[in-house]
C-alpha cells in the first residue's frame, strides 16, 4: 500500500520532483503495471513528455489522462501540495489562502485546483444531508496504520 505523508516536510521529501509525483500517480492508477488501453500490450516505454507509448499499436496514454490533473499546466508537485493542504485543514481552504501558502502568483490557479478537488469529491446521485448536520474527523486503524476519515451525519 502506498503511504500518505504525515506532515508537509514528509510530503516535500517524498514528492520532491515531477517525476516522483508522476510515478506515484502511475502506481495508484496501475498497481499491477501499465497495459495499453487499446490492445492490452504490456510492452511500452515512456516518451520524453512522460506518456506511455505502446510498442504494438503505438497508442499513447498520459498518466494524468482522466484525472483532475488532465490538461492542467500546474505542476503535479503543486497539485500534491494543494491536495495535502486541502485535506489537512479543519475549517476549509480558500483560494486566497491557498495562493498565499503555496506562493502562487495569481488567484486563478488556486481557485481552479480547489474547484476541481471539490467537484471530484461529490458522489453523483447522492442523498443530501439536511437539517442539523454534525461533522467531525477521526483516525481509524491499528497501531502505526491509522487513516484519517471525515464523517458527517444528520442529527
Amino acid at each position: 500500500m502506498l503511504s500518505y505523508p504525515k506532515d508537509m516536510s514528509e510530503l516535500m521529501a517524498k514528492f520532491f520532483s515531477e517525476e516522483t509525483c508522476r510515478d506515484y500517480v502511475e502506481k495508484l492508477r496501475w498497481p499491477d503495471g501499465y497495459a495499453c488501453l487499446k490492445c492490452d500490450n504490456k510492452k511500452t516505454w515512456e516518451t520524453k513528455r512522460g506518456t506511455k507509448y505502446c510498442s504494438q499499436c503505438q497508442h499513447q496514454q498520459s498518466v494524468t489522462a482522466g484525472t483532475i490533473f488532465q490538461d492542467s499546466r500546474i505542476p503535479l508537485r503543486i497539485w500534491f501540495q494543494t491536495i495535502w493542504w486541502f485535506t489537512c485543514q479543519k475549517n476549509g481552504v480558500s483560494a486566497q489562502g491557498l495562493q498565499r501558502v503555496l506562493g502562487l502568483k495569481g488567484h486563478e490557479p488556486a481557485w481552479l485546483m480547489l474547484h476541481k478537488l471539490r467537484t471530484a469529491m461529490i458522489r453523483p446521485g447522492r442523498d443530501r444531508l439536511c437539517g442539523e448536520v454534525e461533522v467531525d474527523e477521526a483516525y481509524l486503524g491499528g497501531e502505526g496504520n491509522k487513516e484519517l476519515v471525515g464523517v458527517a451525519a444528520e442529527i
